[in-house]
């Protein structure tokens, strides 16, 4: 069964499978995977983790009777819980610890809604169809693909937004530490950063291909970029690096990319596994 995405707590790894089945199962593979989530309640996708809980947007299975909606599962298993009703797919969900931010299927406003649940309310427009979003304390930020921007904007309804970087060739995703913002751009293949509080637009690698999932750890930038030997590669977050290193390759259909202090994990998607790549 395919694999996507993979988001990781202290000891277990959490992912969604082909089926939309939300799985966990311990980072050392010392145990077997554990289901949280069936697909046959709703496709499952873009997991976040919030305390004792596993937290995913929901495609419904049936249209005509149900609706979209984010959900939240305890890690050890056992009831679900709606958070919110959503008017359309969530393809992006962030948590800053206090509330959900999260983009949609049709490129509607983005919305943000209280990790204790309720309504849902848009915090900005316009929205993204293709993109990414990050939060911090302070800010979201936004990889605007149709607009060509990377922007800084306001959590609360209404508060404005900083461009931190425009005329950008298509960013895809985005990822953020204390200072910077990352994203990779599609039609350039390049990842590039800005400081958060603005600044100049610096490229730190370049001849990258479907590289739009990043992770990030003290030193290095970690992307999978599908070359014609699928590979795992790292840069330096300064930019300082001349080329990438490559972690591993032949990999079967990357799609997510995580770090703990020891380990790269990727979930290789056609291969149907995750693997645990030391740094």
């Amino acid at each position: 069964m395919p694999v996507f995405e993979v988001v990781l707590d202290d000891t277990q790894a959490y992912y969604a499978d082909g089926a939309g089945f939300v799985w966990a199962q311990a980072k050392d593979g010392s145990s077997p995977a554990r289901g949280l989530w069936s697909g046959a309640q709703g496709h499952a996708m873009t997991i976040v983790l919030d305390g004792g809980d596993v937290i995913f947007g929901v495609s419904p299975t049936n249209r005509q009777t149900d609706k979209a909606k984010i959900v939240r599962v305890p890690k050890k298993g056992g009831l679900p819980t709606t958070i919110t009703e959503a008017p359309e797919d969530v393809i992006d969900l962030v948590s800053d610890g206090t509330s959900l931010y999260f983009s949609l299927f049709d490129g509607s406003p983005i919305r943000k809604v209280s990790l204790a649940g309720g309504q849902s309310e848009v915090v900005r427009t316009p929205g993204i169809k293709s993109g990414a979003l990050a939060v911090d304390g302070r800010y979201l930020y936004v990889a605007d693909y149709a607009h060509n921007v990377v922007v800084r904007a306001s959590k609360t309804p209404g508060g404005g937004e900083t461009v931190l970087a425009s005329a950008q060739p298509k960013p895809v995703g985005i990822a953020t530490d204390e200072t910077f913002v990352y994203w990779p751009c599609e039609d350039d293949g390049t990842i590039r950063r800005v400081p958060k509080t603005g600044g100049a637009v610096q490229t730190i690698a370049r001849g990258q291909i479907n590289h739009d999932l990043l992770a990030l750890d003290a030193t290095y930038v970690y992307w999978a970029s599908w070359d014609q030997k699928h590979t795992l590669k790292r840069t330096k977050k300064d930019g300082s690096q001349r080329a990438p290193d490559v972690l591993a390759t032949d990999l079967r259909d990357p799609e997510g990319v995580a770090t703990d202090a020891r380990y790269v994990y990727v979930a290789n998607k056609s291969a149907g596994e995750i693997l645990a790549l030391p740094k």
